[in-house]
C-alpha cells in the first residue's frame, strides 16, 4: 500500500509538471505571438513570420498565432496554405476578435470583398473597441468610392479614441492614395504628435513628402527610417519612389522588388514595378506584376489599362479589349482607357467611335498630354488643320518635349500651307528623336511638298538614321 502511494504521488508530479510545461508553452506562446504581431505593424513581416513560426512550436493549437501566421503567408501569397490555416483559426476560435480580424485582410488579399466585409462586421461585434475593424472597413469602403463614408467612420473613431494613431494614419494613407497631400500630411502630423516615433506614421510621412516632390527632407527621414527597419515594405517603395524621380532604374527595381519580398500585399510596389517593366521593354514580368496590383486592387484602372495596352501590343487583341472594358468598369472616370479604347477603333475604321471616345477622355481629364496628343492626331485625320494644331499646342504646354506633338504640329501648319512653320516643326521633331520615315511619307499633310527639296533632304536623312539601325 505504501509503495501504492509512492508511485501515485510520482505520477501526480510528473502530471502537474506536464500541466506547469504546457502553461509555460502557451505563455511563451503567446508573448510570441504578439512580437510577431508587432514586427507586423512595424512593416517587417519576414521577422514576424520567423517570431510566429516558434510560437507555433511552442504551442501548436495557438488559434491567434495560426491566424497570424495565416495572413503572413497571405502577404507571401501563399493562399492555399492561408487559407486552409485561417480556417482552422476560426473554427478553434469563432469568437476571437483578432482571428476574425486576420480573416477579413486575408479575404481581402484573395479579392473576396463580401465574405471580408462579413468578417468585419463579425469582429465589430465581437469587442467593445472595434477600432482596427472599423480602419479596415473604411480603407475597403474608400476604395469602392463611397470615400465619404469612410472618412466619416475615420472622424467617429477619431473622436471616440483621441489617444489612438491607427485612425489618423488610415486617413492619411486614403488621402495620400488621392494625391491630396496637405490633407494627408495634417492627419500624419496629428499622428505623430500623439506617438512620436510610430514607424506607420513616419514611413507615410516620407511618401507625402516625396509625393510633394520635397525629396530633400523626404531623404533625410528616410535614411534615419531604414537603417532601423530595413525589412520595412513601405520604406522600401519610399527609396524605390525617389530612385525612379532620379531615374536611378536599377536601384528602383531592387527596393521595389525588396518591398515586395517583404510584403507582398503591397499593391503601389506591385505597380510600380510592373509600370517600370513596361519602361525597359520587359512585357511578361510588367503582364505579371500589373495583374498582381490589379488583383489586389481591382479598382485600380490605371493597372489594368496598362495590361490592356501589353495584351495589345502583343497582338492579343481579344484580352486587350476584354481588359480595356474591365477598366472601364473599375474606374469610369479613368480618362487615360478610354484614350487607348480609340486606339483600338482607329484601325478598325471607326473614325468616329474612336472620336467620341477622345472627347469623352478630354471632359474627365483636360490636362492629359495624352489626351491632347491623340486628339491632335484624330483632328489630323479629320483634316481639321486648327484644332489639331490647337491640341498639339495644348500636349507641348504639358509636354514641352513631346515628339509626336511636334509632328501634329508639323502637319496642322502643312495642311495650313505655312511652309516654313511646318518644316521647322518637323525639324525639331527629328531632332528629339522622331524617326518614323513611313508615316511622314504616308501623311496625305505633306503631299503638297513631295517634291521640294528640302522635304526631300529630311526624308533622306530620316531614312539614312532608319538603315543604320
Amino acid at each position: 500500500m505504501k509503495k501504492l502511494m509512492v508511485c501515485i504521488f510520482f505520477m501526480l508530479i510528473c502530471v502537474l509538471g506536464f500541466l506547469v510545461q504546457g502553461c509555460d508553452n502557451r505563455f511563451e506562446s503567446g508573448k510570441m505571438t504578439d512580437n510577431a504581431i508587432k514586427s507586423m505593424q512595424k512593416g517587417d513581416n519576414v521577422k514576424a513570420l520567423e517570431e510566429i513560426n516558434k510560437a507555433l512550436e511552442n504551442d501548436k493549437k495557438n488559434p491567434l498565432a495560426k491566424s497570424v501566421k495565416a495572413l503572413l503567408l497571405a502577404k507571401n501569397g501563399e493562399n492555399g496554405n492561408a487559407k486552409k490555416l485561417i480556417t482552422q483559426a476560426v473554427m478553434e476560435d469563432p469568437s476571437n476578435y483578432d482571428i476574425r480580424l486576420n480573416s477579413s485582410q486575408i479575404l481581402m488579399l484573395l479579392g473576396d470583398y463580401e465574405r471580408a466585409m462579413f468578417e468585419i462586421e463579425r469582429a465589430s461585434a465581437l469587442s467593445k473597441k472595434p477600432l482596427a475593424a472599423i480602419c479596415i472597413k473604411s480603407e475597403f469602403l474608400y476604395k469602392e468610392g463611397k470615400k465619404q463614408e469612410a472618412l466619416s467612420l475615420l472622424d467617429v473613431m477619431e473622436g471616440e479614441y483621441p489617444k489612438e494613431v491607427r485612425p489618423l494614419i488610415t486617413k492619411g494613407s486614403l488621402f495620400l492614395s488621392d494625391k491630396d497631400y496637405a490633407k494627408a500630411l495634417e492627419a500624419c502630423e496629428k499622428a505623430l504628435k500623439i506617438e512620436s516615433g510610430n514607424i506607420d506614421a513616419l514611413s507615410l510621412k516620407v511618401l507625402i513628402l516625396i509625393g510633394k516632390k520635397d525629396i530633400k527632407n523626404a531623404k533625410v527621414l528616410l535614411g534615419e527610417l531604414i537603417q532601423e527597419h530595413p525589412n520595412n515594405s513601405r520604406l522600401s517603395l519610399a527609396q524605390a519612389k525617389i530612385d525612379l524621380l532620379e531615374n536611378e532604374y536599377v536601384k528602383a527595381e531592387k527596393m521595389l522588388e525588396q518591398a515586395i519580398s517583404s510584403d507582398r500585399s503591397n499593391e503601389e510596389a506591385y505597380f510600380l514595378l510592373g509600370t517600370l517593366n513596361m519602361k525597359r521593354g520587359d512585357a511578361q514580368k510588367a503582364e505579371q506584376n500589373l495583374y498582381m496590383a490589379a488583383r489586389l486592387n481591382p479598382k485600380n484602372a490605371e493597372a489594368i489599362s496598362n495590361r490592356a495596352y501589353i495584351k495589345l501590343v502583343m497582338g492579343k487583341n481579344e484580352e486587350g479589349e476584354k481588359l480595356l472594358e474591365e477598366a472601364i468598369k473599375a474606374d469610369p472616370k479613368y480618362a487615360a482607357t478610354y484614350v487607348l479604347k480609340s486606339n483600338v477603333l482607329l484601325p478598325k475604321g471607326d473614325l468616329e467611335g474612336a472620336f467620341q471616345l477622345l472627347k469623352q477622355a478630354e471632359e474627365l481629364d483636360e490636362k492629359s498630354p495624352m489626351t491632347q496628343l491623340h486628339l491632335a492626331r484624330i483632328y489630323v485625320i479629320k483634316r481639321d488643320a486648327e484644332k489639331a494644331l490647337m491640341h498639339a499646342e495644348k500636349t507641348l504646354k504639358e509636354e514641352p518635349g513631346n515628339i509626336l506633338a511636334f509632328y501634329y504640329k508639323a502637319s496642322a501648319l502643312a495642311m495650313k500651307g505655312k511652309k516654313k512653320e511646318a518644316f521647322s516643326q518637323l525639324l525639331r521633331a527629328k531632332q528629339l528623336g522622331f524617326n518614323d520615315v513611313n508615316k511622314l511619307k504616308q501623311d496625305f499633310c505633306w503631299e503638297p511638298y513631295e517634291q521640294d527639296p528640302e522635304f526631300q533632304k529630311i526624308l533622306s536623312q530620316l531614312e539614312k538614321l532608319n538603315k543604320k539601325k
